[in-house]
């Protein structure tokens, strides 16, 4: 889970004053893949002190050694479960990429909600067929489209992204605008998501599925049984997280051991990809990846 630390000749202490602000605390992570040196403990930036209290969290646990165990009909060797097994803790300066980087998917996702609302949302609701004329739409519908395939690889070069984690959750945020660019376009917007520009912006960029009330097309609010149903839910996920992420870690994600398939650019034979433990290698990373969403 956690990330490679590159180095620099340049000691972030160079960095550090009492005017530094949080933007280049981040932009100074090598998440971004900037490079930053080994300094002293005093100078260390604030990201880089939380990222040692949390890994200084002992949660390991020894199990002492076992005779042959029956199980079943079936027998152990002993010592078999035997050793020190220890959870993975969450990696801090990946949760700040995770942050920052659904942050600026979401502000450009109310850019393309503002663009949609005022070039075919409100024609729609005026029923002006001349302004809202098919062509306009295909036109503006097509460079969002392509603006959404194009725009995460010159985000990942801008902010030099190299964290995998990272790089998917802004790329799932760009796959949901797609299929609301079309969902604008072909004229399949919710009533409620097009009373306001407001609401619409939320309706567009944020990934969750707005409810609306059928008689009033209002918003329907959250209760509080439903934040909390969603903060458990939360919870859950990062121990699910930490869990994958502590048992697939000692194998370099690869619990089925390396396989032959390549690359995508790289030369493809079908029977390597469909073999077992391919298979299984990609099914253990995927599950981590639900974690995420």
């Amino acid at each position: 889970m956690a990330t490679g630390a590159p180095t620099n000749n340049n000691c972030i202490a160079d960095l550090e004053s009492a005017n530094a602000t949080i933007l280049t605390e981040i932009l100074t992570l090598p998440l971004f893949g900037s490079d930053s040196g080994s300094c002293s403990p005093t100078t260390s930036s604030a990201v880089d002190r939380l990222q040692q209290t949390v890994s200084s969290i002992d949660l390991s646990v020894n199990i002492p050694d076992h005779p042959v165990l029956g199980v079943f009909g079936y027998s152990l060797e002993s010592n078999a479960f035997s050793g020190k097994y220890s959870v993975a803790m969450p990696d801090v300066q990946t949760l700040i990429g995770l942050q920052l980087g659904f942050s600026i998917a979401v502000f450009i996702g109310v850019l393309f909600a503002a663009i949609l609302y005022r070039t075919v949302i409100r024609n729609n609701n005026e029923k002006n067929e001349k302004q809202n004329s098919t062509l306009r739409k295909a036109t503006i519908g097509s460079v969002l489209l392509l603006t959404c395939i194009f725009l995460p690889y010159t985000l990942f070069d801008a902010m030099g992204v190299q964290s995998t984690v990272v790089r998917f959750t802004i790329c799932t945020s760009f796959v949901l605008y797609m299929f609301r660019i079309l969902e604008a376009i072909f004229g399949f917007v919710p009533t409620g998501a097009k009373s306001s520009l407001g609401v619409y912006c939320t309706y567009f960029s944020l990934p969750f599925d707005m409810m609306f009330d059928e008689e009033t097309f209002k918003p329907i609010m959250a209760t509080k049984r439903d934040i909390l149903n969603g903060q458990i839910n939360v919870v859950k996920a990062v121990t699910c997280l930490c869990m994958l992420c502590s048992i697939l870690s000692p194998y370099d994600y690869a619990p089925f051991g390396e396989t032959n398939a390549g690359e995508f650019h790289e030369r493809i034979v079908m029977r390597d990809y469909l073999d077992a433990r391919h298979l299984g290698n990609c099914f253990a990373i995927a599950r981590e990846f639900h974690s995420f969403c």
